[in-house]
């Protein structure tokens, strides 16, 4: 059931391979990377459709769908992971705090790295484990990032944008990529705004553009310590953000 799973999973037909998956006995070994596997691919579903308003319930019931198959899968997984997979349950568990942080659960979501010594953080500080690719370590300080910003964190999000910018000198992948991971971390919230603003939690909307106007001030308000790509990403992001609301409006009154 595993192969035939596996084989679904890289056709692109995820039902079909939950449903294989779900054949795996629960006490079976292979039970905890099943469902590592069907939700993470679940969740990049859900990454692909992020932002399209029209589809605001099905992007909802996927997340909720990535978030429990990651759930159950984290819960049997061992601690650490073992050598095979212990890449597999790190990018879950990058997988479950992006979604903790998708529906705004910050506090959950920075709990998943802030475990030591064997969370993300501290493996993203230490070049260790799956973070010894200096682009999942990224992909961690942004979770983080994006975080901290959402609980209003606001210290903590600045070093993390430090962090961010010192990992990238001293991978040696430079202003570019610190670029690339901001501008994906503006996309973010850009889409978690326009979902917002879809299914009408305006509260919760105004809640998220509140945090990230606050700490974009501050960034851009910083005597020292800030870069091009830090002060690109501020602007871009408030030209997106405030663009994604005008059109959205503009469906509204077109409908």
């Amino acid at each position: 059931w595993m192969k035939l799973g596996t084989i679904s999973l890289r056709s692109g037909n995820m039902e079909d391979a939950i449903a294989f998956f779900d054949r795996i006995p629960d006490e079976s070994p292979l039970r905890a990377e099943a469902d590592l596997q069907a939700g993470q691919a679940a969740w990049s579903k859900y990454l692909r459709s992020a932002g399209d308003a029209d589809a605001a319930l099905e992007a909802d019931a996927l997340a909720n769908r990535a978030a429990e198959l990651l759930d159950r899968g984290l819960a049997k997984a061992p601690p650490g992971g073992q050598a095979g997979n212990a890449s597999l349950v790190a990018a879950s568990q990058l997988a479950r705090a992006q979604i903790f942080a998708r529906n705004g659960e910050f506090e959950a979501a920075i709990g998943l790295w802030a475990e030591e010594p064997s969370g993300l953080f501290a493996q993203a500080a230490a070049g260790t484990g799956a973070a010894a690719r200096p682009e999942f370590a990224m992909e961690i300080y942004k979770t983080a990032l994006r975080a901290y910003v959402g609980s209003q964190q606001y210290d903590q999000a600045e070093a993390t944008i430090d962090q961010l910018v010192a990992l990238a000198e001293k991978s040696g992948s430079g202003g570019d990529a610190v670029t690339r991971v901001l501008v994906r971390l503006g996309q973010e919230l850009e889409n978690q705004v326009a979902e917002l603003q879809a299914a009408n939690k305006i509260a919760e909307r105004n809640r998220v553009l509140t945090a990230l106007s606050t700490f974009l001030d501050k960034i851009a308000g910083r005597q020292e310590g800030n870069t091009y790509p830090t002060l690109l990403w501020v602007a871009e992001t408030y030209t997106g953000i405030g663009s994604g609301l005008v059109s959205q409006g503009a469906r509204r009154l077109e409908a």
